[in-house]
This record gives structure tokens, C-alpha cells and sequence, in this order.
């Protein structure tokens, strides 16, 4: 029963700041690059932000608000790395790992949609795909920009499962037994 609660708090935790202050982040970060050129609606905990592409605001202003979410969600995963080294209680520990887990998932399957989103052509609109067809990128620019923030998505995981293996006590006990 413990653990059950442990998983729920650490799955409402992260829901809560994946939908919500994700997503409030980048409306921060809309408000500050793009004007009045955004629109805001509230879905249940989530806030959607979506946006026309205009020829008076730059690309690296539309790909900051792009990664904000991206940005929040590691500086979150940061943060509990930071607690899970400095937190005695394994409580705590456990759930922000769960927690880094989960954020973790996001950033994968937010680039990833954005990357397939591109790739295919897709009926689905992302605002990677809404940006990088207004920009009029050939298709092998396109695919440059998807590989490279590739392999930056997948250093970063690397990184910070490195670093989560040595707080994960069944990954430690494996060893042990080796």
C-alpha cells in the first residue's frame, strides 16, 4: 500500500507539473518573445498555447517558446536530482525518482512527436511542424534539425540516467550480487 501511494503522489506530481506549469512557462515565455501573437485555452489541468507563424518574429524566437516546456521540464528533473542527493528520507528519494522518470518520458515522447510530426508529414499539427514548414526549410534541413536535436535529447538522457542508476536500490542490489 505504501508503495502504491509513493507511485500516485509521484505520478500526481508530475502530471501536475507537466501540464500545468510546463505549459505556463511557455505562455510566460509567449507573453515575453511573441506579443499578442498567441492564443491561450484552458483544457482541463492543461494550458494550450498555440500560435501563427508571422514573418516580423524571428525563428529563434518561436524555437525558445517551442522548448520552453522542454526547458522547464529538466530544470524540474535538476531539481530532483538535486533533492534525491541532498534527501535522507527514502521516501522522498523514491518519489522524486519516480518523478525524474516521468519527466523523463515527457521530453522523449514531446520530441518525438514533434520529430515524427516532421518526418511524416503529419495530419497532426505540432508546433515543431508549424514552425519548420513556415520557415520553407527544404526536407534535408528539416531532417538536419530533427537529427541534431536528436542526439542532444538522447545525450541528456544519458547523462541523467547515469547519474538516477546510482539512487535506483534494484539496479544497486543487482551489482551487489555480481
Amino acid at each position: 500500500m505504501k508503495k502504491i501511494l509513493l507511485i500516485s503522489a509521484a505520478v500526481v506530481f508530475s502530471t501536475i507539473s507537466i501540464f500545468f506549469f510546463n505549459q505556463l512557462f511557455k505562455w510566460l515565455i509567449a507573453y515575453l518573445l511573441l506579443g499578442n501573437n498567441y492564443t491561450v485555452n484552458f483544457n482541463g489541468i492543461t494550458l494550450l498555447i498555440s500560435f501563427q507563424t508571422q514573418s516580423s518574429i524571428s525563428i529563434i524566437q518561436y524555437v525558445i517558446v517551442i522548448i520552453s516546456p522542454l526547458i522547464m521540464s529538466i530544470i524540474f528533473i535538476e531539481l530532483a536530482m538535486f533533492g534525491i542527493t541532498k534527501l535522507s528520507n527514502t521516501i522522498f528519494k523514491n518519489i522524486s525518482i519516480v518523478y525524474v522518470l516521468i519527466n523523463i518520458g515527457y521530453i522523449i515522447f514531446a520530441v518525438i512527436l514533434g520529430m515524427m510530426s516532421v518526418i511524416f508529414k503529419a495530419n497532426f499539427s505540432t508546433d515543431w511542424y508549424t514552425i519548420l514548414s513556415s520557415q520553407e526549410f527544404s526536407y534535408n534541413e528539416k531532417l538536419l534539425i530533427i537529427f541534431l536535436s536528436l542526439i542532444l535529447l538522447i545525450g541528456y538522457i544519458n547523462t541523467v540516467t547515469k547519474r538516477i542508476k546510482k539512487f535506483i536500490s534494484v539496479i544497486n542490489l543487482y551489482r551487489k550480487q555480481l
